[in-house]
């Protein structure tokens, strides 16, 4: 795997999330009734400049497989 051309998507980056067997070792904790907005202006210097979230409707047809995989590796 090298370097995307620059036409090409880059990679969608790997997230660890939970599973079900993640539960016992770390807990889980329950949400509030209502969360905090997220200023995002704020948080712009914690993000990152070459990954971006973007709707699964937007992403190639390329990258659906990809995303596929980081969903199943990620579920429990």
């Amino acid at each position: 795997m090298g370097t995307p051309a620059k036409d090409e998507p880059l990679p969608l980056p790997y997230c660890p999330y939970p599973s079900a067997a993640d539960v016992a070792q770390h807990g889980v904790q329950p949400l509030p009734m209502t969360l905090p907005f997220v200023d995002f202006e704020r948080a712009r210097p914690h993000r990152s400049a070459r990954y971006a979230a973007v709707p699964a409707a937007q992403l190639i047809p390329a990258q659906v497989p990809q995303l596929a995989k980081v969903v199943r590796k990620t579920g429990g």
